[in-house]
């Protein structure tokens, strides 16, 4: 009895020594991996969030307001989010090396989670180990990896996570006899903070409570458990446990509660009108879920485009085709389940982790390789499983290792050169959406993000053509473009080019676009510019106006109110105006003339 203890300890040391080296290499091979993505720039979102400050907080006194306000679009609330740009912000400035590290970082923290909590599981080092090796090198992931502000979902995974790992002790030590009351406190208090920090991070978050709560009330099920049970995995859970999964789904749901009332308060106004009822966003989703498992099994057209087809847009073979999908797609994973008991934990965590994009919600927009970082867990956990159980009987014979190490090798290898493929799309503007348009031509978004890019570089005519078509209709498409501010963009792109028919015709005829305040506002004030330069001064004039009441300290406002005043023949007007853009603009380059100008209208 002494001599098998002594036995035991010895192989416990031997498995955890090695377990070590395992996650070492498994971290440099994803550090590897990614890393030359750590030169690339910022892209798409990064110049608002970031550049421009939109969810920037410079000092600790506005820290507060990230909890009870909105930083972010209205109805998402994600303060960690916010402030995991604003430290980087504060130690990098505007350097996008260390917000692209802090990504990477966050990554390998996660992969080191999976590979700890599984390891605590009991799961041997080696099933541990493909797990969280795949999930990190798998390709759809790069998106949330090499993007800065796909960072949202790097932060909830790794509050969950988390969370997991500390429950996880907190639950050993309410096995082991003689655990003191601090040990378990601290666990259960790592095991709080991890998933608060989780739910203030996405809202994703938020079904972790269900399914800890369907764990919970039936273990043995969801676990695949007792009886012919098979699986490094499959372990009854002991009645200490239980009640401890049956506190930590209690407490899941608290720290719920409590933050759904905080995103209620600070997403009061929000609406999601959608003209699409629940059927219609439901087998719209049909497809986007056929896509997803299609991507996860050949990672090869990875896209970060968010544009769908309304189900109803779908021609008859299409609709035939994704039902018969989507059927099949489920219909194998109640089949496996259901043979396989140890695959019911995957197929219970993949659904639920995509569940916040099933279209529950009127928007019809989702769909990105991005939301897939949590679901892909549970595919490469069901696949390794699944693989080592299949391989547990034939890998006796040196050929039978050396082609798994082979086949393991060489998958590595495709899912490293895949990623650095993607990572060179990520460099800029350009590049990014370039290679979005290649194979989703009609990706809105991506039309106005490119355009703009190109008109910023001086590029107006190839700029001119990509805005105008981002605010074509495509009957049954449904986007997340901002047509408020793709409008904007294509109106200053008709104004440089001195397009000024086009640009009065286009902001003329807005009809019954459903604009934000602000993008009404600029766009009236481009009106006015379009009138100006066309000589309709009397209307400029009063668009000049309007606009320089809402915004007082707008130089160029300024500028055109005080030209078209004094066309108008306007003195006291044109003079008030100039003066003010003088000293608004003291370094203006056209200084000399404008004080030519006063001097004119004051003889």
């Amino acid at each position: 009895m002494v001599g098998s203890s002594i036995e035991s300890g010895v192989d416990e040391r031997k498995q955890s020594s090695s377990g070590g080296w395992v996650l070492a290499v498994i971290l440099a091979l994803v550090t590897g991996a990614y890393w030359n993505g750590l030169g690339n720039g910022f892209v798409w979102l990064d110049q608002s969030e970031i550049l421009e400050g939109v969810l920037i907080v410079a000092e600790w006194s506005e820290v507060p307001a990230l909890f009870s306000n909105d930083r972010n679009n209205p109805g998402y609330h994600r303060p960690i989010y916010s402030l995991m740009h604003s430290f980087d912000r504060a130690i990098w400035g505007e350097r996008p090396f260390g917000f692209l590290l802090s990504s990477l970082l966050l990554q390998l923290a996660n992969v080191a989670l999976v590979f700890l909590i599984l390891r605590r599981s009991k799961s041997g080092v080696f099933l541990a180990g493909g797990v969280a090796l795949f999930w990190g090198l798998h390709p759809i992931n790069s998106a949330v990896v090499g993007l800065i502000h796909a960072k949202a979902d790097l932060l909830f995974v790794f509050g969950l996570l988390s969370s997991v790992w500390w429950f996880g002790r907190g639950s050993v030590s309410n096995d082991r006899a003689g655990s003191g009351r601090g040990v378990r406190a601290i666990c259960w208090g790592g095991a709080a903070l991890g998933l608060l920090f989780a739910l203030l991070s996405k809202e994703n978050a938020m079904l972790f409570a269900v399914a800890l709560t369907l764990l919970a009330i039936q273990p043995g099920f969801w676990l695949g458990s007792g009886g012919a049970a098979k699986g490094a995995l499959a372990r009854a859970p002991s009645g200490d446990v239980l009640r401890a999964l049956r506190r930590y789904a209690v407490l899941a749901w608290a720290l719920t509660l409590i933050v759904v009332l905080l995103r209620v308060r600070t997403a009061e106004g929000v609406e999601y009108p959608s003209e699409y009822g629940w059927g219609e966003r439901l087998l719209t989703f049909a497809g986007v879920y056929v896509g997803y498992i299609r991507s996860l099994v050949l990672p090869i057209k990875l896209s970060i485009c968010d544009t769908v087809t309304a189900w109803s847009a779908l021609g008859v073979g299409a609709q035939v085709q994704t039902i018969a999908a989507a059927a099949t797609a489920i219909g194998l994973q109640i089949w496996g389940a259901w043979k396989w008991p140890w695959l019911r934990r995957w197929v219970l965590l993949f659904n639920i982790a995509l569940a916040p994009v099933t279209q529950l919600i009127p928007v019809l927009h989702f769909r990105a390789d991005r939301f897939l970082y949590l679901p892909s867990l549970a595919f490469v956990g069901a696949v390794v499983e699944g693989a080592s159980l299949w391989l547990s009987g034939r890998t006796s014979s040196g050929k039978h290792k050396l082609a798994v190490g082979a086949g393991a090798t060489t998958l590595v290898l495709l899912f490293g050169v895949r990623i650095q493929a993607r990572l060179l799309d990520y460099r800029n503007d350009q590049s990014l959406f370039t290679a979005e348009l290649s194979h989703t031509p009609d990706y809105l978004e991506g039309l106005s993000v490119l355009g703009r890019s190109l008109d910023q570089r001086g590029e107006h005519e190839a700029a001119g053509e990509l805005l105008r078509l981002s605010l074509a209709d495509y009957p049954g498409r449904i986007s997340y473009l901002d047509r408020g501010g793709a409008a904007l963009a294509y109106s200053y792109n008709l104004l440089a080019r001195g397009e000024l028919k086009e640009a009065l015709a286009f902001l003329e005829e807005r009809g019954d676009w459903k604009l934000k305040p602000a993008h009404r506002e600029e766009l009236d004030y481009n009106l006015a510019v379009a009138q100006f330069r066309s000589g309709e001064t009397a209307a400029a004039l009063a668009g000049f106006e309007a606009y320089h009441s809402k915004h007082p300290t707008d130089p160029s406002c300024l500028y055109f109110l005080g030209r078209a005043a004094m066309i108008e023949g306007d003195a006291p007007r044109a003079e008030r105006a100039l003066s003010e853009y003088l000293r608004q603009a003291p370094g203006a380059p056209d200084r000399t003339t404008v004080e030519a100008w006063l001097k004119e209208l004051a003889e």
